[in-house]
């Protein structure tokens, strides 16, 4: 598989991808959006779907997700906006990843 000329180090798309590979990997925020995919809708929905997450955390991240537009937060609930549906196919592969190749990810 090739990279496309867009995605070589440097370029703008190359730049934007480090920064969605940095806001995912922040702690939990990755987790979270997950969970938002897989149905959660409430702050304790969030809450019981990551587990180990500390109140601090989860509510600067839904904060931050909802502040990028990954969510929308109304009336009590927050609700996947499309580019959170975009990022399915992300957590699929690198599901996919992670159970072909766990050793890499073993710490």
């Amino acid at each position: 598989m090739s990279i496309p000329d867009a995605a070589h180090v440097g370029s703008p798309t190359c730049r934007r991808v480090d920064r969605a590979l940095a806001l995912l990997g922040r702690s939990r925020c990755g987790a979270v959006a997950a969970a938002a995919l897989d149905g959660a809708t409430r702050y304790r929905d969030f809450f019981e779907a990551v587990p180990g997450i500390s109140h601090a955390v989860l509510a600067a991240r839904l904060r931050e997700l909802v502040s990028l537009g990954l969510l929308e937060h109304r009336d009590g609930t927050y609700r996947c906006t499309a580019e959170t549906h975009a990022l399915a196919p992300t957590f699929t592969a690198l599901e996919e990843l992670v159970s072909l190749h766990p050793h890499l990810f073993d710490a």
